[in-house]
């Protein structure tokens, strides 16, 4: 993982995987992603319990529990909170908010999606957009729902 600034504790609970809590902040963060060809030999892994704020992107692969705020792009493996971000957001799970004024993208949604493109493979909320993918279900402009 590239190191932020971190206002609170760094833990590490096993040899590559590294825990934030509290606030993170930096100009961009990143870890291995999940098709690395790396991982055969280092499993790298960032949870992020609180907030972390990056000025142009986070790539991370592990768990934020809170909020990611990005200026731009943000690709991150699961979401339990909010993810913001000024052009993209990416997730393969998200259990909260994700908003960005450009596309959001996420494999399974519990929760809701505002921007101008939003995609998933499954939804269990509510999709707000030009643009409403639901690939399990309807794609529709303005509002999706599914429940």
């Amino acid at each position: 993982c590239n190191s932020s600034l971190c206002l609170g504790a760094r833990t590490t609970s096993e040899k590559d995987h590294i825990a934030y809590h509290g606030l993170t902040l930096g100009l961009a963060h990143s870890s291995m992603p999940d098709n690395d060809i790396m991982r055969m030999f280092r499993n790298e892994s960032c949870d992020f319990n609180g907030a972390t704020i990056q000025l142009l992107s986070q790539l991370n692969h592990g768990t934020v529990r809170g909020l990611s705020l990005t200026g731009l792009v943000a690709i991150q493996r699961s979401i339990r909170g909010v993810q913001l971000s000024g052009l993209a957001n990416d997730a393969r799970d998200l259990n909260g908010l994700q908003m960005a004024i450009g596309i959001n993208m996420a494999q399974e949604i519990c929760g809701v999606q505002i921007g101008l493109l939003n995609v998933t493979s499954k939804l269990t909320g509510v999709q707000i957009g030009l643009l409403n993918v639901n690939r399990a279900g309807l794609t529709l402009p303005l509002l999706n729902a599914s429940f």
